[in-house]
């Protein structure tokens, strides 16, 4: 009797690691090979014909893919995935005043607005300024910093998309000794009111405004009430 020997077949070949938004309608993973057997552990466990990674979570997880060739089934091949938050703004043309409430995988200007660079004229917060087609080692900002707050002057109606990580513990705080107005943006990934973000050190604050309106602590006739998702405000401490 004849016995033919073969090899064992080679693990597939991936793409990794591989980035999605939270909450993203996912597509089946793919790999480069035949009879492909998904788990969720490198060894053991009950293989599947497919895998659609889940994004509900922030975070990291690894999915594990084989392929079987002549009955025999190879190792397995690690795809990471990572779910990241998503951010939208909506920019009008002008002057915008924004923040992020998430920490860019990027934080470079020319990573953060890379959708939408062409359309925009200049960055800048109270320390620093970035203007397109200057020289870079003239432009002081570099970074945009979650939690901050910048205006933007924009050549035309857009949306800013950002992707990163959420801001594990969202606080605003007043600075030590300083009065006057200060630049400060929104942490938090949903509405907040003043009162509740600044807690007892609102009595520190005279107003807070921006381009959609005010605030005055205890005011009766505010147009604005609190943090809001992707807005920046002028703080006014006394």
């Amino acid at each position: 009797k004849k016995i033919s020997l073969t090899g064992m077949p080679i693990a597939p070949t991936v793409i990794s690691p591989i980035t999605l938004y939270q909450n993203a309608i996912a597509q089946a993973l793919t790999a480069a090979g035949s009879n492909l057997k998904w788990y969720t552990t490198q060894t053991g466990g009950v293989g599947s014909s497919t895998v659609v990674p889940a994004t509900v979570s922030i975070g990291s997880i690894t999915y594990y893919v084989s392929q079987t060739s002549n009955g025999c089934e190879s190792p397995r091949s690690p795809i990471v995935v990572n779910v990241v938050a998503n951010q939208s703004i909506a920019l009008r043309k002008g002057l915008n005043l924004i923040s992020l409430w998430l920490t860019p995988i990027d934080a470079s200007i020319a990573e953060v607005f890379k959708t939408i660079l062409s359309n925009v004229s200049y960055i800048k917060n109270s320390d620093a300024f970035w203007k397109a087609g200057q020289t870079d080692v003239y432009n002081s900002l570099k970074r945009i910093n979650a939690g901050e707050a910048y205006l933007v002057y924009m050549l035309k109606d857009t949306i800013l998309p950002v992707s990163g990580d959420k801001i594990i513990t969202p606080l605003v705080s007043i600075p030590a000794g300083k009065k006057g107005a200060v630049m400060q943006g929104c942490p938090f990934s949903s509405t907040t009111s003043f009162e509740n973000a600044y807690g007892t050190n609102v009595s520190k604050i005279s107003n807070i405004k921006n381009f959609d309106g005010y605030w005055l602590p205890y005011g009766t006739s505010n147009s604005i009430t609190g943090f809001t998702t992707g807005s920046g405000y002028f703080v006014e401490l006394k």
